[in-house]
């Protein structure tokens, strides 16, 4: 994928164990895996990549059963917001858990993050770099970066509510929650 062209319009036609190999640049969308089992994976030096999600949405969603055969790999994922009209699992309503996450939301997935940045995301809910439910939730992060994320509730960086994620020589610097209650790591 080159800069001007869709991740996801790429995503939807990869076969399952594909890859989708996203060119340096900036890419303003949000990227959805659709419980594929395939490898999403910037090419080029580490945070020439980027999934912008210019204040205005999220900047990836696992949200369909994906297991850790789903791979972002080199990415990173900023300025995204979470979304108040996203039905993020498919039920048809809007529930509590889909108004979380800023930089990313994974719903009843176990996807593996690898190399990624979550940074500058904004929530007013709970995870600004990103939102884990479920309890078939264990993804893993295997060095990652959450920097710079803000909540308004719990969780600046990270919110995992009934799920066993995984984080592997991973850093948590500058986030922050607006709450007294929560914490912003």
């Amino acid at each position: 994928v080159s800069v001007g062209e869709s991740i996801q319009d790429a995503i939807d036609a990869v076969p399952d164990g594909g890859t989708v190999a996203i060119a340096a640049g900036t890419y303003f969308e949000t990227i959805n895996s659709e419980g594929r089992s395939i490898t999403i994976v910037g090419s080029g030096q580490a945070g020439s990549v980027i999934i912008d999600g210019e204040g205005v949405r999220r900047c990836v969603v696992v949200a369909r059963g994906e297991t850790a055969a789903t791979r972002f790999e080199n990415l990173v994922f900023r300025h995204g917001v979470n979304q108040l009209d996203v039905d993020i699992d498919g039920n048809g309503d809007i529930d509590w858990w889909d108004l979380q996450g800023a930089g990313g939301h994974v719903y009843e997935a176990s996807p593996t993050f690898v190399s990624c940045r979550f940074e500058s995301n904004i929530c007013s809910q709970s995870g600004g770099g990103i939102y884990i439910f479920g309890g078939s939730s264990s993804p893993e992060f295997i060095d990652c970066v959450f920097a710079e994320n803000v909540s308004v509730k719990s969780g600046g960086g990270v919110s995992s509510y009934l799920s066993s994620a995984i984080f592997v020589d991973c850093d948590l610097t500058g986030n922050r929650s607006d709450s007294s209650l929560y914490g912003g790591g």
